[in-house]
């Protein structure tokens, strides 16, 4: 069974399928059905921080004024810059705290699924890679 098969048989049994972007730059799979597994991915209360023109980020709605706040998410600033073309200094003046989950839009603004493009790209810029054991 292919990726998309897969995601349209999780979606049939009402799953959304998301990326969650650590502020440690690791990129993770993440499967949920409504609010309560998006809070579980953000670690809190949930806020729409941002919305491209196929994909919302969705980040933990305390993470600048807990004390102390959580660190940048710097990973999400590069995607976002790179997705929708916007200087990385405009989106750092106004950094994102936390841990993000991506997840796609439909026509009516409701979250869906994570769209293929914007998985692979946020894939492709993760900084965290399995640490490997030599001896």
């Amino acid at each position: 069974m292919n990726r998309k098969d897969m995601t349209d048989a999780l979606e049939e049994k009402g799953y959304m399928v998301g990326l969650i972007i650590r502020t440690n730059g690791k990129v993770e799979g993440w499967l949920g059905k409504d609010y309560k597994d998006m809070q579980k991915a953000v670690g809190g209360l949930i806020e729409l921080v941002y919305r491209g023109d196929n994909f919302d980020v969705w980040a933990n709605e305390e993470g600048r004024v807990l004390e102390p706040a959580l660190p940048v998410n710097a990973g999400l600033a590069v995607l976002i810059s790179e997705i929708d073309s916007l200087p990385l200094r405009t989106l750092l003046d106004n950094p994102i705290h936390g841990d993000v989950l991506l997840l796609g839009l439909d026509d009516e603004g409701e979250s869906i699924t994570c769209p293929d493009d914007v998985m692979e790209m946020a894939k492709d810029l993760s900084i965290w890679k399995e640490p490997k054991t030599m001896f």
